[in-house]
């Protein structure tokens, strides 16, 4: 009779054991299920962030391009505009000179005016009227 307690008794100790282990390997086997899903998670997440820094990029260097084409036009234009400037410069002065009459004396904002002369009120210089100083 003891000796059938006793394997009574082992029996449910090892029933109990086996219960104890099936179910730690069921919550081991979640707790690698749910480390698979965060991992998976995570490597969503790196792409979606690979992907919009990817677009990002994209953008930042369409952009300058873009910029870096506005500034080349800007300078073209600026070079256009000063060789145009130097042109009317020169054939101002060049016309100017041909016509021989005129002279740096002829312009107001240096204050060299020529004496008026009694056949006119007015004269004209620079595209400015000056008034004659004698009321004439």
């Amino acid at each position: 009779m003891q000796m059938e307690q006793d394997c009574q008794q082992f029996q449910r100790v090892l029933r109990a054991h086996q219960e104890q282990l099936e179910q730690q390997k069921l919550q081991q086997e979640q707790r690698e299920l749910q480390q698979c899903a965060r991992a998976q998670d995570v490597r969503r997440q790196i792409q979606g962030l690979r992907q919009q820094w990817q677009c990002e990029w994209a953008a930042v260097t369409e952009e300058g391009q873009q910029q870096e084409q506005e500034i080349q036009q800007r300078s073209q234009r600026l070079t256009q505009l000063r060789q145009q400037k130097l042109q009317d410069f020169s054939s101002g002065a060049a016309s100017a000179a041909s016509l021989g009459s005129l002279s740096p004396s002829w312009c107001p904002s240096l204050g060299y005016l020529p004496a008026p002369s009694a056949s006119s009120a007015n004269r004209t210089c620079c595209r400015v009227t000056v008034p004659d100083p004698s009321g004439a």
